[in-house]
């Protein structure tokens, strides 16, 4: 679902929770890909200063 169809079905009263969980699915969706394709040593070693 995008920001508008949820806007049109459920109203403006739902828009900052929306963003919300647009924002989480998107972080979880891109940090679950990068470790399927790197592994998680990726994200250790790039956390090392």
């Amino acid at each position: 679902m995008g920001l508008p169809l949820l806007l049109f079905a459920f109203g403006e009263q739902v828009l900052p929770a929306a963003v919300i969980l647009l924002l989480v699915e998107n972080i979880l969706h891109f940090v679950i890909a990068a470790v399927g394709v790197r592994g998680w040593p990726c994200f250790i070693a790039r956390a090392k200063p």
